[in-house]
């Protein structure tokens, strides 16, 4: 009776395996990170910048007081979900390692609800590998230091996807409650890390290119028109300042100056840390010049290069000399995020419009957990 029961419990996991891989391998994925979470609360909540917004926020300063860390929490209201434990906590009367222990939970909760939306209820294989590359590559600096608020837009950057990727034929079937989702997304996006928010443009227009109307094309146009502009209008002091640093680097500071990030980088593309995202723009562009999309090509080329160099200038305010100092490498890491983020994005978008098998082969089904591995180990 045991046996057979045994064997009927087996047999399950193995169908659900195969019918859903990559439900199978996100459900695992983030029970081992959730376990992490709780292991390694300590170095995931009090890290860098983040124990004095903690302490800010326990005190009940966080959105009220123009402190040092109200006004940066004021000014990235989206990181609210990922802090809400510690907002409620002292009204629960919870202890400070509960709250510790909750708020790091949190943050990889909120991805497996995130990574649960994209795979479960807009049936999309695609985007649910994307919100998993996003906890993958941000690597330990991500992780452990959950004070760089980029980590937290790239969750609302998953869901953006997901969204734009349904043609209607799953959910939004609606085209005015699409686009309202796609307004609400990007403000969280913006008012969360405008990094992330930087690299939006260039998915949505891989959206446009395979649902191209000139409707689609003015309202979404119009959409990042107005936030751009209420961004400017009402931007951050600290943004005001990174802005006012850019410029006088970009006076003061030449390509010598760069020397310690370009080392920074060989070191990544050659321990392997950058070349998996390096190899799916490879991909992406080899698979836009066979089907003679040109324009896209360099449309592509074009805005990462533009981003890149924005970055570049954006580290070289600090003093980027190698081998770096953790805090400037944690910076510098967080820094390349969003481009590793978006190339990504648009490597599965366009696999997914072009109705690509390449997810359902046995290559991917193997590279991908190799993948996991790799980079959580």
């Amino acid at each position: 009776m045991i046996i057979e029961r045994n064997r009927k419990y087996f047999a399950g996991i193995e169908r659900f395996i195969k019918n859903d891989f990559y439900g199978f391998i996100g459900i695992a994925f983030f029970i081992y990170f959730l376990c992490f979470s709780l292991l390694f609360y300590k170095e995931c909540v009090l890290n860098l910048d983040y124990p004095g917004e903690l302490s800010s926020i326990l005190n009940g300063d966080g959105l009220l007081q123009y402190s040092k860390w109200g006004l940066h929490l004021y000014f990235r209201w989206g990181v609210i979900p990922f802090r809400a434990v510690a907002m409620l906590g002292p009204d629960l009367n919870l202890s400070l390692k509960t709250i510790l222990l909750l708020t790091s939970f949190t943050y990889i909760f909120l991805k497996f609800l995130g990574w649960a939306i994209c795979h479960y209820y807009f049936k999309n294989v695609h985007a649910g590998v994307l919100v998993i590359l996003s906890v993958l590559l941000s690597g330990s600096e991500g992780f452990y230091a959950q004070a760089l608020q980029i980590y937290n837009a790239s969750l609302y950057f998953c869901l953006l996807y997901a969204v734009l990727a349904d043609d209607g034929k799953i959910r939004l079937k609606n085209p005015w409650l699409k686009n309202s989702i796609i307004l609400l997304l990007l403000i969280l996006i913006d008012g969360t890390h405008i990094a992330i928010f930087l690299v939006c443009p260039l998915l949505v227009y891989y959206y446009i290119s395979h649902n191209f109307t000139y409707k689609r094309l003015i309202s979404l146009f119009a959409i990042f028109a107005i936030l751009a502009g209420v961004h400017l209008l009402l931007m951050p002091p600290h943004e005001t300042d990174y802005v006012v640093q850019m410029r006088n680097a970009s006076v003061n500071k030449g390509f010598s100056d760069m020397g310690g990030i370009i080392m920074y980088l060989v070191k990544e593309i050659v321990s392997l840390n950058y070349l998996v995202p390096l190899l799916l723009l490879g991909i992406t562009l080899q698979y836009l010049f066979r089907q003679k999309k040109y324009l896209t090509i360099f449309i592509t080329l074009f805005y990462l290069a533009a981003i890149f160099m924005l970055v570049m200038y954006k580290l070289i305010t600090y003093d980027v000399s190698y081998p770096m100092t953790p805090d400037i490498n944690y910076y510098i890491q967080g820094a390349f995020y969003s481009l590793l983020i978006l190339i990504a994005a648009i490597f599965l978008f366009e696999l997914q419009k072009s109705n690509s098998e390449i997810l359902k082969s046995t290559f991917a089904k193997t590279i991908f957990p190799i993948t996991i591995l790799f980079y959580s180990s």
